[in-house]
């Protein structure tokens, strides 16, 4: 059989994301609803060593010899996944999985490039133009790229647009109440009368994220898919979005007949339509879900003339995602070339055995990029047990997050203290510390708050509203994530030694997700992933977002609410940074959270691919531009 020798193609990764921060520039300066931003917001800091942004990650790969049919495989990339999808309709899905997938089926405005965490223009030609007028309001001005067309044929104009907006406004959408708070500061936007593709998205306040929340948040879909008898043609977008004239049309039943519609089963698990390179094929549940690619797709023109414009390349002819709900079972798959790249290595397995196996590291390539993502205890607020600060910090004594970092993560991450990045410098609150693991110190606030064991049968109690009420919880943890898992039985060591009882229950994705999204719960061990710019904290933290955001744990004040907001319209950087501190101290104060870890990712892929690098952005590589090799270099 003939071999052919190939080069490393993305060697000497593991001080990617320093020399990334520090080539970033200063972003754009306004006033008014888009607010004035330092690199998007993000601005992390080289000189930070808080998340070891120091660290090196070497690898020293041997030669790769491939094989013939080694290399006709790589025209498919075979990606793991630890759970399925909560469903392909990707405006309403609120999990992980579902936005790293829409990303391969439909288009923003801007997405980030994944080498240089920046926006970059993807449906639209240039970022937008941006004027105050002199009626004090701020002006937008965008326009979609003259070759952006529906897989009918059809061009992608302003009214795609307009009408994507729509659907997040219209009442009963599923879900869509989280992306309100990023989208509500909009007035109206107006279409060109001589240029369809050109329109100008008009503020009603300021908005410190308004360019890059319509931009970055909006998933534009066609309405002859997803309204087919044009329903919300008769509804304006500036109706919808006034907030006295929506409540006027919350019951109106041609409405609730499109929420019904757009929600259906239909789009759930059947049918995808977006302006992205891939279509959808088939959803094996618990399997396996493939992606293909379109022919004549509208992107490839674009990709010809800016090769190097990462949400424009698209080479494996099909992504198919593939479900292990088992990490060592994946990392066996892994072995066995059966799966071509993975997030999420178990850190034992990744530094331990895999970075030192010279048979492994022949196939794949590895990286250990930075994670904007970090786990967390999420706790019921609102639960009678519950609602006494006292107890929740009891909690936070009682956890030995320190455990967690030496056993679970050898070495690849650190304790999360709040729910601001420590790269971030100028928005995280170095002042406040984790609460330290001392049950002497729990014991005590039990006893403050008045729980004892009356009864004799270890597990503390108290009368609440004329009931004797135990401590006695159940927490609910994904399947599949050791780490998590991990987390929770050290939780539960701690806590059995003051007294507290813990349940732990492993649940699949979808039922841990439903019962998260419900507030069905005492305690779960979740994560939030995020990116490398500013974040807006209404959808998690404000009381509003509790309903229908995700707001799970049920934190928030007239006085946190207020700061929120306060905080959302503040267009100048360095008020706006120290409302975050002041918005980590409110929540460190309540402990609606017990913070554990934030961590760097653990990448494999294979290298039967040219054009693979690790990134911070979710999932940890670029599949889109995962590259079949077509010339074989000799070292």
């Amino acid at each position: 059989m003939q071999e052919t020798r190939l080069t490393n193609p993305y060697r000497r990764l593991g001080n990617l994301f320093l020399a990334l921060v520090m080539s970033l520039s200063a972003g754009i300066i306004f006033t008014g609803c888009a607010g004035d931003t330092t690199n998007e917001g993000g601005d992390p800091d080289p000189s930070s060593t808080s998340n070891g942004d120091d660290f090196e990650f070497n690898v020293d790969l041997p030669e790769r010899t491939l094989s013939d049919d080694e290399l006709q495989t790589a025209n498919k990339v075979r990606i793991h996944q630890l759970g399925d999808v909560q469903h392909i309709n990707f405006v309403t899905a609120t999990d992980n999985q579902s936005t790293i997938m829409g990303f391969l089926t439909h288009q923003y405005l801007y997405n980030l490039d994944p080498k240089t965490y920046e926006y970059v223009p993807v449906l639209v030609k240039e970022r937008a133009t941006i004027s105050e007028g002199e009626d004090g309001k701020v002006r937008m001005v965008f326009e979609i790229r003259p070759e952006a067309k529906w897989d009918n044929g059809r061009s992608i104009t302003a009214e795609d647009v307009i009408f994507s907006l729509k659907i997040i406004f219209s009442p009963d959408i599923e879900t869509v109440d989280r992306l309100k708070p990023y989208l509500d500061y909009i007035e109206d936007i107006e279409v060109d009368a001589s240029n369809p593709k050109k329109f100008t998205v008009v503020c009603k306040r300021p908005y410190m994220s308004a360019e890059t929340s319509i931009s970055n948040n909006l998933l534009i879909v066609p309405d002859y898919v997803y309204d087919p008898q044009n329903i919300l043609d008769n509804y304006s977008l500036k109706d919808l979005l006034d907030e006295e004239k929506n409540k006027e049309l919350q019951n109106d039943a041609n409405l609730k007949e499109f929420a019904k519609f757009f929600n259906s089963d239909e789009f759930k698990f059947e049918k995808i339509s977006g302006s992205g390179p891939y279509e959808f094929v088939k959803w094996d549940t618990n399997e396996r879900l493939v992606l293909k690619k379109k022919e004549n797709w509208w992107g490839d023109a674009v990709h010809g003339n800016d090769p190097d414009h990462p949400w424009f390349q698209a080479y494996p002819d099909e992504v198919i995602y593939t479900t292990i709900t088992d990490l060592t079972t994946a990392v066996v798959a892994l072995r066995g070339q059966s799966i071509d790249a993975m997030q999420a290595v178990p850190n034992k397995q990744f530094v331990e055995e895999l970075k030192l196996d010279n048979d492994f590291l022949g196939k794949y390539d590895m990286d250990a990029p930075p994670l904007f993502a970090y786990d967390y205890i999420g706790i019921n607020t609102r639960d009678p047990r519950l609602t006494d600060v006292k107890v929740r910090k009891a909690m936070a004594h009682a956890m030995n997050v320190k455990q967690v970092v030496k056993t679970e993560l050898y070495g690849l991450g650190q304790q999360m203290v709040n729910i601001i990045h420590p790269l971030f410098k100028n928005r995280f609150n170095s002042d406040i510390k984790p609460y330290a693991y001392n049950l002497q110190q729990a014991k005590t606030l039990l006893e403050e708050a008045g729980w004892t064991d009356s009864d004799g049968n270890g597990i503390l109690d108290k009368e609440i509203d004329g009931e004797l009420e135990e401590l006695s919880f159940k927490i609910y943890v994904n399947n599949g994530n050791d780490r998590r898992k991990s987390s929770a039985i050290i939780f539960k060591d701690g806590l059995s030694k003051i007294g507290v009882e813990i349940d732990i229950r492993i649940l699949e994705w979808a039922t841990f997700l439903d019962k998260i999204h419900k507030k069905d719960f005492d305690l779960y061990v979740g994560g939030w992933a995020a990116s490398p710019v500013e974040s807006d904290p209404a959808q998690i933290w404000h009381s509003k977002s509790y309903a229908d955001g995700s707001n799970y744990v049920g934190f928030g004040s007239p006085e946190s609410d207020a700061l929120i907001d306060k905080l959302r319209e503040t267009v100048d950087n360095e008020t706006r940074f120290g409302m975050y501190k002041e918005l980590q101290k409110m929540i460190h104060d309540e402990v609606p959270y017990i913070f554990l870890v934030v961590q760097r990712n653990r990448v494999a892929a294979s290298r039967k691919y040219d054009n693979v690098y690790g990134t911070g952005l979710r999932q940890g590589f670029h599949p889109n531009g995962f590259n079949a090799v077509s010339s074989i270099t000799q070292d």
